[in-house]
């Protein structure tokens, strides 16, 4: 599995239904945080494409937080 280890996700960018599988947080919780402009997403070119959060730019952010 190249998506998940140690915690760490590194794949740029994936659905809302694979970040939520993988994060443990809901999808309906996902899709919240999403609108809020809370995780990042990709642009999309038309409004059938599905939305991919931006998972590298997710984790820079984290990263660079301060606690």
């Amino acid at each position: 599995m190249n998506e998940l280890s140690n915690g760490t996700i590194f794949v740029p960018s994936m659905t809302i239904q694979r970040y939520a599988l993988l994060s443990g947080e809901s999808e309906s919780g996902v899709k919240r945080k999403v609108a809020a402009g809370i995780y990042p997403t990709l642009d999309r070119e038309g409004e059938k494409e599905r939305v991919l959060i931006n998972v590298a730019l997710l984790n820079k952010r984290l990263s660079q937080a301060q606690y």
